[in-house]
């Protein structure tokens, strides 16, 4: 939970915004290359006529690089992506093999270790890629006061962390780094956080946090702001909360069909004795409109 002016807070705007610099300031026809992560966080804070309005012609998957042969050299590539190993080894073969595009142009959405971007510099032998910046949009966007890092089986946290396996270390590493997305796509130096003193993972959630920020103090570093509090909450101590509804139909959609980045696979609904319906995934947003997710004021 952030505490701060309630205008300053804005998820969805802050996700948009980071997406019109980043394609605003590259003229010309555009290639949009995304990861997995990245596809759903853009198609919750750009429509595609916005994509349209920035003259990106094609959007594709970082996975498909490897499989697609046709050279577009007359495209620039805009390159958005979690700056992990893999999407950095797809990333490397594309510019080091077989570059399809003119040039290149790469965001990462969180900080990306130096290491890694000796490997990329290394891998443009052609000399295509024209910048490196990292663009701190490492969560999902669901509505203007609500994010998501899209974490399952999350509750594995509150156990002793010896017992983790590899794949819930990763997964609580990406807990850390996305919500230090959010603090610097806020602008957000917390000058204090607090946690519950009787719980071990709001204790050790918040450590890791002020080490994020105590080695990126670079970054951190904001003029201006006024303070803010980062207050780190354990769910097991309010098992009610989640079962509450909100009276909006952003609420009741997703109590009754559930929305996963804002679509609604209604495939699940269809039986065997209903029509068949070719309309089985439905796009919703709660930036279309105050009726879909009533702003709080």
């Amino acid at each position: 939970m952030l505490e701060q002016n309630q205008d300053d807070f804005n998820v969805v705007a802050a996700a948009h915004g980071y997406l019109d610099r980043i394609l605003s300031g590259i003229s010309g026809m555009k290639a949009l290359v995304l990861d997995s992560e990245l596809t759903g966080i853009t198609s919750m804070a750009y429509s595609q006529s916005n994509l349209l309005q920035q003259n990106v012609v094609l959007t594709t998957r970082v996975e498909k690089l490897r499989s697609d042969t046709e050279i577009m050299s007359h495209l620039k590539c805009v390159v958005l992506l979690r700056p992990i190993r893999s999407n950095l080894d797809l990333l490397r073969a594309e510019l080091r093999n077989n570059p399809k595009y003119g040039e290149y142009h790469i965001f990462f959405s969180n900080t990306l270790p130096v290491d890694l971007l000796q490997q990329l510099a290394q891998a443009d032998e052609r000399q295509l890629v024209k910048q490196v910046q990292e663009a701190f949009v490492d969560f999902y966007p669901v509505s203007k006061n609500l994010f998501s890092l899209n974490i399952e089986n999350s509750l594995r946290f509150s156990t002793t962390r010896a017992r983790w396996s590899r794949g819930e270390e990763m997964k609580y590493q990406r807990a850390v780094k996305g919500l230090a997305s959010v603090l610097l796509a806020f602008k957000c130096n917390p000058t204090q956080i607090r946690y519950q003193s009787k719980s071990n993972t709001s204790m050790n959630f918040a450590r890791e946090i002020r080490h994020f920020i105590d080695s990126e103090k670079e970054l951190f570093e904001f003029r201006g702001r006024p303070p803010t509090l980062l207050l780190i909450l354990d769910r097991r101590d309010d098992p009610i909360t989640p079962l509450l509804t909100q009276w909006t139909y952003q609420a009741m959609v997703h109590e009754l069909f559930c929305i996963h980045n804002n679509r609604v696979d209604l495939r699940k609904q269809n039986t065997s004795s209903s029509p068949r319906n070719p309309d089985t995934e439905q796009v919703t947003s709660s930036i279309a409109g105050s009726i879909f997710c009533l702003d709080e004021n």
